[in-house]
């Protein structure tokens, strides 16, 4: 896995129906032994990973981050949050917290069962209203067009 030297293949969500669809494709994949994946972390990680920003968009986000921080990031959101969006999500950040980063040892099915378990929640009606603690208060569509955006997975 290395993503200096792999081409990453381009996946574009409209909604999390996609989502629900693609990580189905990506347990399949590793059933069958042909997942390949790209960058540092496996595929469960990816699926464990993205869990748990629906989760916090959802139940409130464990950790914050500096005032000059946060300014910065509300007076880009105020400019373009589209584009702040694709910063956030581009490969080979850093965590700010460790609260985002998966286990080491997860599985593609289990990462998958924790991501679907999440769309599960707003399937049934919940609302991603939490505030970021970058970009503050987002509404229910902003963080799905967020959740889509997120990185590819495989």
């Amino acid at each position: 896995m290395n993503g200096r030297i792999c081409r990453r293949r381009e996946v574009h969500l409209a909604n999390l129906d996609e989502l629900a669809a693609e990580v189905e494709r990506i347990v399949a994949a590793d059933s069958r032994g042909d997942l390949i994946t790209t960058g540092q972390w496996s595929a469960g990680q990816i699926l464990q990973h993205n869990s748990l920003l629906i989760q916090f968009s959802l139940d409130g986000f464990p950790f914050g981050v500096s005032w000059p921080t946060q300014l910065l990031c509300r007076l880009l959101k105020a400019i373009s949050w589209k584009w702040l969006v694709r910063q956030a999500f581009r490969r080979g950040r850093q965590m700010p917290s460790p609260a985002l980063r998966p286990d080491d040892q997860i599985s593609v099915p289990r990462g998958a069962a924790i991501l679907l378990e999440q769309l599960g929640r707003i399937r049934r009606g919940e609302q991603m209203t939490q505030s970021s603690p970058f970009e503050g208060k987002l509404t229910h569509d902003q963080w799905i067009e967020s959740t889509c955006s997120m990185p590819n997975y495989t």
